[in-house]
C-alpha cells in the first residue's frame, strides 16, 4: 500500500512526546510554526499543529490553524475514509473544540488515528466512531493519492 507523503512524515515522528513541567519539547513547538498560533508550551492542544506540519512538510497547503475544527472546512469531504485522510472529531459539546488526526483504520464502532497530542505524544489512538464529524482530503490532486 502506498501512503501519502504527509502520512509517511507523520509516522516518522512517532514517539515525540510532551515534556512534563515548564519545559516544552522543541519539536512540538516547531509543529506550531506551521500555524498562525506560535505556542510557547507543549501543554497547549497541538493535534492540529501536528497535522499542519505534516501536510506542509509534505508539500500540501494545510488549514494553518491550531484549531482542530478548522479541518472540518478544509480540502474536500470524502464519504469513505482512506488511509492518510484527515479525520475531524468532536471533543466535547462545545462546537469549537475538536480533535484531528490521520485515519489508518477502523472497526464497526471505532476509528484508529495516527496523530499528535494523543496521550500527550505522537502515536496511534482509538476513538469512538460517533465522534467523527467528517473525513477530508486536499482539494487538489496530490501525487500518489487516489480518491
Amino acid at each position: 500500500m502506498k501512503f501519502p507523503a504527509w502520512l509517511k512524515i507523520a509516522l516518522a515522528e512517532r514517539g515525540v512526546r510532551e515534556i512534563p513541567g515548564v519545559q516544552a519539547h522543541p519539536r512540538i513547538l516547531q509543529y506550531f510554526k506551521k500555524t498562525t498560533y506560535h505556542a510557547a508550551s507543549d501543554e497547549v492542544s497541538w493535534c492540529s499543529a501536528f497535522v499542519c506540519w505534516c501536510l506542509e512538510t509534505g508539500g500540501v497547503l494545510s488549514s494553518r490553524s491550531a484549531a482542530a475544527r478548522s479541518y472540518a472546512n478544509w480540502g474536500i469531504p470524502i464519504e469513505k475514509p482512506i488511509v492518510g485522510c484527515i479525520a475531524v472529531l468532536t471533543r466535547s459539546d462545545d462546537p469549537t473544540m475538536g480533535h484531528v488526526g490521520f485515519w489508518v483504520g477502523e472497526s464497526e464502532t471505532e476509528v484508529l488515528l495516527f496523530g499528535g497530542n494523543q496521550g500527550d505524544m505522537v502515536g496511534l489512538a482509538v476513538f469512538e466512531k460517533s465522534r467523527v464529524i467528517g473525513y477530508r482530503m486536499p482539494s487538489h490532486d496530490v501525487k500518489g493519492v487516489k480518491l
